[in-house]
């Protein structure tokens, strides 16, 4: 929906400093419909990398600045989906994402979190909004153990479990899960919100 954006540069970023609703209940989705049929594409047409589409709008509004209210709206969609009970990131699973009865709770997948980091990065980015540091930080959390079953994913030796399942952290250790730790580790030290890449004794 928003490939091809950057070459085709259109009006500049107008919607700087408008975000703040990391808590809240946005609703439209890229502008493609009315507001409830938006919500329910948030909730059910994403399998993983959920945050992805609206991080494309907000980078794609510093040349078409109309972009920039529906992707802070649906990275506030998300980011309210993407909750826990005791305020911690908790990526819908997916195993059997948007079915009735809401999303599913597992399988929790490290893709998930570093899209959430690095949407909220563009959100912070494009409007200066400092919740949107506090959401990229909360989603990084999650690898280091601030999930529903407070351990760690990420292992001593730098890589990542798969996940985590009902049965708790994945006893799998796959090269995609490890790449999605380093990459969100990365920007966020690059961000200057962690004390450097791959710091691998900062696990709690």
């Amino acid at each position: 929906m928003v490939v091809g954006i950057r070459d085709n540069p259109g009006k500049a970023d107008r919607h700087a400093g408008r975000a703040g609703c990391v808590n809240g209940g946005g609703r439209s989705f890229l502008r493609v419909g009315p507001a409830e049929e938006d919500e329910r594409r948030v909730r059910r047409g994403l399998r993983d990398n959920r945050p992805r589409l609206a991080q494309g709008a907000l980078d794609g509004a510093r040349w078409r600045g109309e972009l920039a209210e529906a992707g802070l709206a649906a990275l506030c969609e998300m980011s309210r989906i993407q909750t826990a009970e005791d305020g911690a990131f908790r990526p819908p699973g997916s195993n059997a994402y948007g079915r009735p009865g809401g999303p599913a709770r597992y399988a929790q997948q490290p893709l998930d979190a570093w899209a959430q980091v690095e949407a909220t990065l563009a959100a912070h980015t494009l409007t200066g909004d400092a919740d949107w540091t506090r959401e990229a930080q909360r989603a990084h959390a999650w690898f280091l153990g601030r999930n529903e079953v407070g351990r760690p994913l990420v292992t001593p030796d730098g890589g990542c479990r798969d996940g985590i399942d009902p049965q708790g952290i994945s006893v799998n250790q796959g090269a995609e899960s490890t790449l999605a730790w380093l990459h969100t580790d990365a920007v966020m030290a690059l961000a200057g919100l962690v004390p450097g890449p791959v710091d691998r004794h900062r696990i709690i």
